[in-house]
């Protein structure tokens, strides 16, 4: 199949040729599309070919994917922070079918302790067709301490894995937003772009400009498209997990007829 990416994205209309399933749904009139890898770093191969390098998406959800497609193409050109080696001093085995945790040990100079990294498949193919499947790990304080990487074996004959081979690689954890955004207004955005209808609302005139100033303050709030979404720090929730309210309940005492019946559902208890 042929997915067109709208001009909305990368600020002009790019086709790409990808495979994919299609899983009927008899209750809806259009078939959800999930993009991959597969198709979106194609896309991102030919945007940079392109004279539309300098563009901007404006939606938040389309700077995410585009900042993800620019750092994993980075990665791609420098290759590998760091090599994953199995642990282990003797073959480890992996079943048909089966997906297993794998101790290994962290051979890298590019990388430190307590930072964010990427576990993924590693360059060279693996014995047997193995997979590993990508995690996100910190890395252990001590150099020595092992990591865990998860291997699926989806043949249908068992693998083995030689002593001390390189079962994955490791990649800096790429931080797609900034965990702080600022915004610059210019002077000509003094009068509210908000206009709210409060309806018959009690609300007074005063409380009803400071509202809607407020609003047009946090303009992040609000989703833009579809492919956009509303975000916030300015409004804080505190949600109790526990309720530290004292509270007794009265005994409720057993009738006499009751007794024998309340013993032999201890009984049963105890043996369960």
């Amino acid at each position: 199949m042929v997915v067109t990416f709208p001009s909305e994205f990368l600020g002009v209309d790019l086709d790409v040729s990808t495979l994919a399933l299609v899983v009927p749904d008899v209750g809806a009139h259009q078939s959800p599309v999930l993009i991959g890898m597969n198709t979106l770093e194609p896309l991102y191969n030919q945007y940079i070919g392109s004279e539309y390098t300098n563009f901007q998406p404006t939606g938040h959800g389309y700077k995410a994917v585009l900042k993800l497609l620019q750092i994993r193409h980075q990665q791609h050109q420098v290759g590998s922070n760091g090599v994953v080696r199995l642990a282990s001093k003797a073959p480890i085995l992996v079943p048909a079918g089966h997906t297993t945790l794998i101790d290994g040990s962290i051979h890298t100079s590019m990388l430190f302790p307590g930072q964010w990294a990427l576990v993924e498949h590693p360059a060279s193919p693996l014995p047997g067709g193995l997979c590993v499947k990508s995690s996100l790990i910190m890395l252990p304080s001590q150099p020595q301490e092992k990591i865990t990487v998860i291997l699926s074996n989806e043949s249908d004959q068992d693998v083995t894995i030689p002593p001390l081979s390189t079962i994955a690689e490791l990649a800096v954890s790429p931080q797609i937003l900034s965990h702080t955004v600022s915004t610059s207004r210019s002077s000509s955005e003094t009068s509210p772009t908000l206009k709210l209808d409060f309806g018959e609302s009690p609300i007074p005139p005063e409380w009803k400009r400071r509202i809607t100033e407020k609003l047009n303050n946090i303009p992040d709030v609000f989703a833009l498209s579809d492919m956009d979404f509303g975000c916030t720090d300015k409004v804080k929730h505190r949600i109790k997990l526990h309720d530290e309210t004292p509270f007794k309940h009265r005994a409720r005492p057993i009738h006499p007829q009751d007794i024998e019946a309340v013993r032999q559902h201890l009984r049963d208890l105890l043996e369960a």
